[in-house]
């Protein structure tokens, strides 16, 4: 790996330069870890961005449940008129694949991720390895996306988007607003 101090940096960068850092480490590395004790460090010294950080701490807490309703804002599905109720057999699993979807669907209900379904609707799920060894549960909609009525909301070209912004240099995102200074 490849390090240069902040002052030969700037001296090889010149004054039109402008330049960015990316450091990609492993997880679970010594290194990775020493960094994540150095920020904690870091913060420590700085007691305004540890007041901060309190204020707000619960929005950076791990969510544990599902959001609540929202009534009328809800996620909804529409299908076409006249669909009739589809309930798609599960796929064969090998047992031990059988106990990991059993496993984790009860820990998504524990969680209340998910709720038990009365519904004449059925679709079979996937298990599909992750790189770290684990499994991700996927329902398999594919039969039941050919009902669904389809949102017509056009998407935006980018060109016209870019033309929008004309010539903006600096772009932030500050208290839910959009500011483009030129």
């Amino acid at each position: 790996m490849l390090t240069v101090g902040a002052a030969k940096l700037a001296k090889q960068s010149g004054n039109q330069s402008q330049l960015c850092m990316i450091q990609v480490m492993p997880m679970g590395s010594e290194k990775v870890k020493a960094h994540e004790t150095d920020n904690v460090q870091d913060m420590k010294g700085d007691p305004s961005l540890l007041g901060l950080l309190s204020d707000f701490k619960k929005l950076f807490e791990e969510h544990a449940c599902l959001p609540p309703s929202r009534g009328f804002f809800d996620h909804r599905i529409v299908l076409k008129a006249g669909t009739e109720p589809m309930n798609k057999s599960p796929y064969r699993y090998p047992s031990v694949k059988k106990d990991v979807i059993e496993g984790l669907v009860q820990q998504m209900l524990d969680q209340g991720i998910i709720q038990p379904s009365y519904s004449p609707f059925a679709s079979p799920v996937v298990l599909v390895g992750k790189k770290d060894g684990s499994w991700r549960l996927c329902v398999d909609y594919r039969n039941l996306n050919k009902f669904f009525v389809k949102n017509k909301f056009p998407i935006p070209i980018v060109e016209d988007l870019l033309d929008e912004l004309g010539g903006s240099k600096i772009f932030s995102k500050i208290d839910g607003g959009l500011d483009i200074t030129n």
